[in-house]
């Protein structure tokens, strides 16, 4: 069953070994019978040139290893590898270039079944069989080792690449052993000039070494099916060397001997006569006509064969490779459960049918692979700008000798095209340039077709389209200024030549300095207009979002999905410096972004700590609440004792208990509750006092006085002058009563003071209330030397008692308009914490000083200095904000809500210190407002 599957679908136990990539690679050694085609143009230097080549080549392999071990999992060999480093420059170069390497093994492979059947006709003497069928039929064969899954077709072409090897090292091993090779038959290097002169002797040297340089680096064939070999590490360079090897064989050694052997004159009269094989007698000496001309037809037929199975196989990769770098339609890329890319190889067999059928002239094969030794100077360029990259993981870091390396062997290859390729006729120029522009369509093809997919249109005023447009006339315009330049001059003659190799120059230099150019300002351009579309349509959209979302407080729409696209061109124009500034504005907006994200954290943190902050104060407030509730009771049971103060007790108890209440939810109550137990243990003194003197009071002795003076009322006179007990009745009143009014005037002085000690208590709660009234928010007219003494009252008991001194210097004596209850927030909270500052530290002499005055500005400056333990430096920028304390049982609210209040205010709070163990200072300033200016 036939089930078509994607590439990455393909499974290990299809791949195959590094023997069968050699296999495949000798494919691209069947130029050896190209050989009498060399020496008849160039002469005897051809042998030279082949040696020259092939170092050549092998520098150029030494380069493309590289690039394949980059690359271990691609196919379709090494210029299509080459992917990454024309992906910006130019994709439809590098198309191009592909599909002219591509087109080359069609053409070979027609050729080999060409060969292939002629040489079988010939051998088997098989006149009744029409050659060109039998062509189509070893080119069907060839089409189905391409369908068949890639081990089969090794253990097919493995043992006919062995006995090509084979024939062939024999036909150079046994002429030497004969005798029969001459050796100074290579030495005279004969030269064939088209024309005399200089011009003469460049035009057919690099026109032998063009054929040569599309001959020799054939090997690198094996690397089409790198991404289809097991251990590819291992097993690539092994069978890429191996290859190189047998090249080397092919085209250095054999080339030699067979000239020894056979001779100039010889090689040129078989290729002149329609030959297409050598005189096998010589080469295969001593077994006979009959095994020679057998073992020359082998040499023959598996040659061919190796080279049309390989030609099939190996290139179709290519076509699949830019299918999934999406150069090429995406039909391509599909394969058979067996993993064979049917569509790639059915075309190339398609194509190779139909150059058998139209007998398609030699003249096609020399216009191909114009395409073939273009896509070689592409791959070894793309190897010299993966050099200069310097990515990380480059296995080729840039070095002086690999740069120039690559930069010679495109040179040497890029003049052989130009002074070479004329010899064979500006028509296999135009043609070899048709050719690799066909591959213009199929590009197209997916380019319109992944637009449509994606909902693009096609924007006909793109930079891209007209670019290119700009190129394609510029190219017209050069092959018209030829033509009419053609027409003036001789059709012959090296001025001819001359001008024919400035038109190749021109044209070259224009498909790839204009592709070059075209395609990397049309990618920059796309890149960038694709950076500013998310940044313009997407990521600012989503930040404005974000940034109003923050502003209102909904901090879960504050999420920006932004994905960071950076150019990272090396472009030195003014698209290179706009790229560069679209990277560095992706950047501010990625900061931008972070902090939002960092905001938005910070943000939950704090509401949840203040939750949590809430949570805990409503707790110290119930708990406070009760404990107050509980010395409430206790206080009402003490003054239930008291006898004509009840009433008075009563009511400040009503009034504590509502000051306790309201100052529950502020530190501020503990301070007044433990005033308010001050006073109440005077006050207890005084009802005890009072109550003991009542109880041991000689009033009751007045009673027994009375009724004694009642019972003898009708002679109380005698009874007092004669009655022993009425004599002492006198003196004992007299005494009685100067005891009763030492009792009387004792308890008024008790009530005294039971009197100022209830007014003082009245007066810390009337001090309370002016906290916490219904005055609080309001502005009001005031005397500030009161409210600050309010102040300093309420922490004068635990102040004055632990010997600290207060010194008031007050230089503002005007009633100001003022918010007293928020001010006195403010100045509890400073004399509390200068409070705490000269407790803790170890001052003999502890101070505090509170001093006020008018600044310029009508603005009025209050100061609460102590000589306490001080601020540490690092401490200083910090002690306003919410939550920091350096106090064991500080929570951190006072002073960031004192500074809070005074910005409410219209003011400001700052502190100052020379450090620690040098006091403080904390400046409160705020809007000086007489009663008398408003």
């Amino acid at each position: 069953m036939i089930r078509n599957v994607d590439s990455e679908e393909i499974t290990v136990k299809y791949r195959i070994g590094w023997l069968a990539a050699v296999a495949f690679g000798i494919a691209g050694n069947i130029s050896l019978f190209t050989l009498g085609p060399v020496l008849q143009s160039v002469g005897k230097i051809g042998i030279l040139l082949f040696i020259v080549g092939m170092i050549v080549a092998w520098i150029g392999g030494f380069l493309w290893i590289k690039v394949i071990l980059r690359h271990q999992d691609k196919v379709g060999g090494v210029a299509v590898n080459c992917f990454e480093s024309y992906r910006t420059r130019s994709p439809l170069l590098l198309t191009l270039v592909c599909f002219g390497y591509w087109l080359s093994w069609v053409v070979q492979a027609a050729f080999s079944a060409q060969f292939c059947a002629t040489a079988i006709t010939e051998w088997l003497s098989l006149t009744q069989i029409s050659s060109m069928m039998l062509s189509i039929g070893i080119m069907i064969f060839f089409i189905g080792c391409g369908l068949v899954k890639l081990t089969i077709v090794a253990r097919i072409i493995v043992p006919i690449a062995c006995v090509t090897v084979l024939l062939s090292l024999l036909s150079g091993i046994l002429p030497i052993l004969a005798g029969n090779v001459h050796w100074g038959e290579q030495a005279l290097m004969s030269v064939q000039l088209p024309f005399a002169g200089w011009f003469g002797y460049l035009t057919v040297l690099m026109s032998g070494f063009y054929l040569v340089s599309w001959i020799v680096p054939a090997y690198e064939v094996t690397t089409c099916l790198a991404g289809e070999m097991k251990n590819g590490e291992k097993n690539i360079p092994k069978a890429f060397i191996v290859s190189g090897i047998l090249s080397g064989l092919f085209f250095v050694l054999l080339p030699i001997i067979w000239l020894s052997v056979l001779g100039f004159d010889n090689l040129i009269a078989d290729y002149t006569a329609g030959k297409n094989w050598l005189n096998f007698e010589l080469l295969f000496p001593g077994f006979g006509k009959t095994f020679a001309s057998t073992c020359g037809s082998f040499l023959i037929i598996s040659f061919m064969l190796c080279s049309g199975i390989g030609s099939i196989v190996g290139p179709s990769r290519t076509l699949v490779q830019l299918a999934e770098y999406g150069l090429f339609p995406k039909i391509f890329q599909r394969r058979l459960e067996n993993g064979a890319p049917w569509i790639a190889v059915g075309v190339a067999g398609l194509l190779s049918i139909l150059t058998l059928y139209f007998e398609a002239p030699v003249w096609l094969m020399s216009a191909t692979n114009f395409g073939y030794l273009s896509c070689m100077i592409i791959a070894t360029l793309g190897v010299w700008l993966i050099s200069k990259e310097g990515t990380e993981n480059n296995v080729l870091n840039s070095s002086r000798n690999i740069e120039l390396s690559t930069l010679v062997v495109c040179g040497i290859w890029f003049a052989s095209i130009i002074f070479g390729y004329q010899q064979y006729g500006m028509y296999a120029v135009f043609n070899g340039i048709l050719f690799i522009f066909l591959a213009i369509l199929p590009y197209a093809w997916r380019k319109v077709g992944d637009g449509f997919q994606k909902g693009e249109k096609i924007n006909w005023h793109s930079m891209n389209i007209s670019l290119r447009m700009l190129f394609f006339g510029v190219t017209l315009l050069n092959v018209v200024g030829y033509l009419l330049a053609l027409k003036q001059l001789p059709q012959t003659g090296s001025l001819v030549v001359f001008l024919n190799d400035i038109f190749v120059t021109v044209v070259l230099t224009s498909i790839v300095i204009g592709l070059l150019l075209t395609d990397s300002v049309a990618y920059a351009s796309m890149q960038i207009a694709a950076v500013s579309r998310q940044l313009s349509q997407t990521t600012m959209v989503e930040l404005v979002q974000a940034m109003k979302a923050l502003g209102r407080g909904v901090l879960e729409k504050t999420h920006i999905n932004f994905k960071k696209i950076l150019l990272k061109s090396n472009r030195k124009d003014e698209l290179g410096i706009m790229a560069n500034s679209f990277d560095e504005l992706e950047t501010q907006v990625e900061s931008v972004i972070e902090n939002i994200d960092t905001t938005r954290e910070q943000l939950n943190t704090a509401r949840e700590e203040l939750v949590n902050a809430n949570q805990l104060l409503e707790k110290r407030v119930q708990e406070r609440t009760a404990e107050l509730s509980e010395q409430y009771i206790k206080l009402q049971t003490e003054m239930a004792e008291g006898l004509k103060t009840k009433e008075s007790l009563a009511i400040a108890s009503q009034q504590l208990l509502k000051t306790a209440r309201m100052a529950g939810m502020a530190e501020v109550s503990t301070s007044v509750l433990h005033n308010v137990g001050n006073v109440l243990n005077s006050v207890n003194v005084s009802i005890s006092l009072i109550t003991e003197k009542i109880t041991k009071s000689k009033i009751s002795a007045l009673s027994k006085v009375v009724e004694l003076m009642q019972a003898n009322s009708e002679h109380i006179a005698q009874f007092m002058s004669e009655d022993p007990k009425g004599k002492l009745l006198q003196p004992y009143i007299a005494e009685l009563s100067h005891h009763l009014t030492e009792e009387r005037e004792s308890a008024l002085r008790e009530l005294k003071s039971l009197d100022q000690n209830i007014q003082h208590i009245k007066d810390i709660v009337k001090s309370q209330q002016s906290i916490t009234g219904e005055t609080g928010g309001v502005q009001e007219p005031l005397v500030l030397k009161k409210l600050l003494d309010d102040a300093i009252e309420i922490a004068l008991c635990d102040m004055g008692s632990k010997g600290i001194h207060i010194k008031r210097e007050y230089l503002v004596e005007d009633e100001v308009i003022i918010d007293k209850s928020k001010v006195m927030q403010i100045l509890l909270n400073l004399m509390r914490n200068a409070n705490d500052s000269v407790l803790s530290s170890k001052q003999p002499d502890k101070e505090i000083i509170v001093r006020v005055e008018k600044i310029e500005g009508d603005r009025m400056s209050i100061k609460v200095i102590d000589n306490g333990e001080g601020i540490a430096p690092e401490n200083i920028t910090r002690i306003f904000s919410f939550g920091f304390t350096t106090k064991e049982t500080g929570h951190g609210f006072g002073l960031h809500s004192s500074a809070l209040v005074a910005r409410e205010l219209r003011g400001s709070l700052n502190a100052y210190s020379d450090g620690v163990g040098k006091g403080a200072t904390f400046h409160l300033i705020l809007p000086f407002i007489s009663k008398a200016t408003k």
